[in-house]
């Protein structure tokens, strides 16, 4: 596996659950299973990991991958709006 540990991945680039589900399109719930190893990531999504981590400033800002939840939240709001 190309990123090991899932947990600490995250906290190392400092990011919430969500906001690492909403940067790779996934849900909260998928996140909280990889960490608890109930499955693995698949290789695309590890591949999205690198780039986030080696990236960031770039998938930032196509991902919102840096917001916290109440932004998330404000977003998908907002977003909802819209449409």
């Amino acid at each position: 596996m190309l990123v090991d540990d899932i947990r600490e991945w995250r906290r190392r680039n400092k990011y919430t659950q969500d906001a690492l589900a909403l940067a790779l399109g996934v849900s909260r719930q998928t996140v909280v299973g990889w960490e608890k190893s109930e499955y693995p990531p698949s290789t695309l999504i590890q591949l999205a990991l690198l780039a986030l981590e080696n990236l960031p400033e770039k998938c930032s800002l196509v991902a919102g991958s840096r917001l916290s939840s109440s932004e998330q939240r404000h977003a998908r709001q907002k977003n909802s709006m819209a449409d």
